[in-house]
């Protein structure tokens, strides 16, 4: 799992924090069924969900399509977390087949994406922002498994270097 958001804003400025799924499987045969069923997202302060859009991507050679996934979300009314949904049997992760002869078949992992929209709505000094997801053939999460920062400024003048973050998690 990859999380990765900006690292600083600009107050009304709409920006986004995405979460990467792929199974890690280096083993012979088939990749292990792999699925999210839920993403929650705790923004920093200052932020108001806009929307959430998941897809996934798959590596079939020469083709290469992104899938838009169904999902819901929920917003928490006491912190603002946000949860996002998968439908019954959660976002299987994609798997591809690769058959170049002369080696063996190998089979690798395509990816699901979760990206969480929101709009910065005042200003912050250093807003964390964290992660966490359920689903099956994935050990459970124990808290915050991602976590970030970031700024967000009055106007653009105020804003420091670019930048962003980026954050592994299992």
């Amino acid at each position: 799992m990859h999380y990765e958001g900006p690292g600083r804003a600009v107050v009304g400025q709409e920006v986004t924090f995405t979460a990467e799924f792929g199974a890690r499987y280096l083993g012979p045969g088939s990749i292990p069924d792999v699925a999210v069923a839920t993403v929650t997202h705790r923004a920093p302060d200052g932020f108001e969900f806009t929307r959430a859009e998941v897809t996934s991507y798959d590596w079939t050679p020469g083709r290469y399509p992104i899938t838009v996934l169904d999902s819901s979300a929920a917003v928490d009314p006491v912190r603002g977390d946000v949860t996002v949904a998968a439908p019954a049997g959660g976002w299987a992760i994609p798997e591809v087949v690769i058959n170049n002869a002369p080696d063996p078949t190998r089979f690798v992992s395509g990816k699901v994406f979760v990206k969480l929209r929101y709009t910065a709505t005042e200003p912050i000094r250093d807003g964390a922002s964290g992660l966490t997801f359920t689903g099956t053939g994935v050990p459970a999460s124990e808290g915050w498994v991602a976590k970030g920062t970031t700024q967000v400024t009055e106007a653009e003048a105020e804003a420091p270097q670019p930048g962003g973050f980026g954050s592994s998690g299992s």
